[in-house]
């Protein structure tokens, strides 16, 4: 196939498969900052999820460089803010949706 006649296959399978990766980091990080947070005071709480949020950024630069596209990184980028507000306030929907590949490593 040639990459300069179906371009848009190309970004579309990247957006899809890139931001698969993200929300799934996501969907990891999330559950785990809820679990370390039970019983911790408010500003060890606040820290420990500014720790998630960072790791979402980390996560995002590690896709970012795989796909280097502007496009993929603003993506990318909300998806892993987005998602991870998403799945911290909803932990168990992470599992939910990633739950057969987290069970892979356990």
């Amino acid at each position: 196939m040639n990459l300069y006649d179906h371009f848009d296959a190309h970004v579309i399978s990247g957006l899809i498969f890139s931001g698969f990766v993200q929300i799934g980091w996501s969907a990891f990080a999330a559950p785990v900052i809820h679990e370390f947070t039970a019983g911790t005071p408010i500003w060890m709480a606040i820290i420990l999820y500014a720790a998630g949020v960072v790791s979402c950024w980390i996560a995002c630069v590690i896709v970012a460089a795989f796909y280097m596209g502007s496009i993929y990184r603003m993506v990318n980028l909300a998806l892993a803010i987005v998602s991870f507000i998403v799945f911290s306030v909803w932990p168990n929907a992470g599992g939910v949706i990633y739950g057969w590949f987290f069970k892979l490593f356990t």
